[in-house]
């Protein structure tokens, strides 16, 4: 594993079958580094001197920041990681802001920042050598890590699909994740399932996705769980679609509209077409075929694509 130092570079266009990361990313990516922090530090090449320290996520500025992952990892080093979706949208701008506030609320440190980029595009960065700047942001592009960098490490398994090769390379890397991941203890296995499953959508393709799930019973419950921070999880898993319409139709109308609501802010971010789509969405009584429909459309434009015609 290689960051890298900030150069400029022509981005190739992105395979078809890619879908943009997102917030339900986010939530997969939380899940596997939290799981093993240590395999975390060690494939960063980061030195951990005693016991890592998970530090609160949210900087209190004028504008609330929320880490991705903070961590004291020595008794004067803090490390500061942040998962990139779109390189293009100020990345570079807001690592200075998030150094800046971890500074001054962390007096005396020394702050360590990474930007791991889940899907294509490249960071651009504003270093002025020639003026003394230099943020010291390192970056590394998950597409040109080797995929044995995250194999050889069982609690990071997952992210081997996001790495280097064709889309052939990156299913078996899939599947062997998926046969290491039944060698870790069991009370883990349900949860890196689900997070190799979501992150799967940025680099395979939904046929293949579809095998995983087959293989590994991955159901619309299951991934309600693992989502059980969110409103789709606490009505799909707690309720379910029958039992919001034993209660009332029209009930259970306003409970499915929401559901699907979260779901797609989760996987899409903020649209202001979402509640009209998710209306839509709600006419059908299958809520399975609802939950694929998302999580396997590429964007909100290929999702209408995908929604039979009533």
């Amino acid at each position: 594993m290689t960051p890298s130092g900030g150069k400029e570079h022509t981005d190739d266009p992105p395979p078809k079958n890619l879908s943009r990361p997102g917030p339900i990313h986010d939530r997969a990516l939380h899940y596997i580094v939290k799981g093993d922090v240590a395999a975390w530090c060690d494939w960063l090449d980061v030195d951990v001197e005693g016991p890592v320290r998970l530090l609160d996520p949210v900087i209190a500025t004028a504008e609330t920041l929320t880490t991705d992952f903070l961590a004291q990892v020595g008794p004067d080093r803090l490390l500061h990681v942040e998962y990139v979706h779109d390189p293009r949208l100020g990345m570079f701008s807001r690592m200075i802001g998030y150094r800046a506030k971890i500074m001054h609320d962390h007096p005396r440190k020394i702050v360590s920042q990474y930007a791991v980029v889940l899907g294509q595009g490249h960071l651009q960065t504003f270093d002025q050598p020639q003026v003394g700047f230099s943020l010291g942001l390192r970056t590394i592009y998950l597409r040109d890590v080797d995929p044995q960098e995250f194999l050889t490490r069982p609690g990071l398994a997952p992210l081997a699909e996001l790495a280097r090769g064709d889309l052939a390379t990156r299913t078996k890397s899939a599947l062997a994740a998926l046969r290491i991941i039944r060698t870790l203890p069991e009370g883990r296995h349900r949860g890196l399932i689900e997070a190799l499953t979501s992150l799967a959508t940025i680099t395979l393709d939904p046929s293949t996705i579809d095998l995983i799930r087959k293989e590994t019973a991955v159901t619309v419950e299951s991934i309600a769980e693992f989502y059980s921070e969110t409103e789709v999880g606490q009505f799909i898993h707690h309720q379910g679609l029958e039992q919001g319409l034993e209660q009332g139709l029209e009930q259970g109308r306003v409970h499915v509209v929401r559901t699907l609501t979260a779901m797609l802010h989760a996987r899409f971010g903020e649209h202001a077409q979402i509640p009209a789509l998710a209306a839509r969405l709600a006419q059908s009584s299958d809520d399975e075929a609802n939950v694929r429909l998302i999580t396997e459309a590429k964007n909100l434009e290929d999702l209408l694509r995908q929604i039979p015609p009533r």
